[in-house]
């Protein structure tokens, strides 16, 4: 073997790696994006049912404060229409 082989042993093992390295690449990222995708669309699920939960939440806390709001209301109303 000479230099001139080896140099081209050099280039052509070089280029086979480089080439099968950025097929590699190319399928790990493709198959990357999917999984990290379908990962932030179940998490953007998650917390959407969250938030909707909690806002419930802080609906059925409001409606006994406004239904005893209300019912002050009518009790004023009574007491001042008693009182004149």
């Amino acid at each position: 073997m000479n230099d001139d082989t080896i140099a081209d042993l050099k280039q052509f093992i070089s280029t086979t790696v480089g080439q099968a390295t950025a097929s590699l690449k190319t399928e790990l990222g493709e198959t990357l994006k999917v999984e990290l995708s379908d990962v932030i669309k179940t998490e953007i699920n998650v917390l959407r049912q969250e938030m909707q939960d909690g806002f419930a939440g802080v609906a059925d806390a409001i409606t006994p404060v406004h239904d005893d709001l209300a019912n002050h209301e009518r009790r004023i109303i009574k007491l001042e229409q008693q009182a004149a």
